[in-house]
């Protein structure tokens, strides 16, 4: 397990900002497959969001969205990642 410590002024800090940080960590220890993997999943989860929002609103693009595929990934099944308090 990865313990990730903010100093300084955190307090102010979103939580947002802080999950966004600890993604982009973790993104950058990524190789390989791994990383790929993790970017298929990554975009399932936006298109998964922006599905939800276009029932709100329209879409910002008027071009239809496009779908990235990673070729040649082995797809294995992960174990979900959760924050506890």
């Amino acid at each position: 397990m990865t313990n990730i410590e903010v100093t300084g002024r955190a307090s102010n800090l979103p939580i947002s900002a802080a999950y966004r940080a600890v993604c982009l960590y973790v993104l950058g220890q990524l190789q390989g497959t791994a990383l790929g993997e993790a970017c298929e999943a990554l975009s399932g989860i936006y298109e998964f969001e922006q599905a939800k929002l276009a029932v709100d609103r329209r879409p910002v693009v008027d071009q239809p969205p496009k779908r990235v595929i990673a070729k040649n990934i082995r797809r294995v099944e992960r174990q979900p990642l959760t924050f506890t308090d």
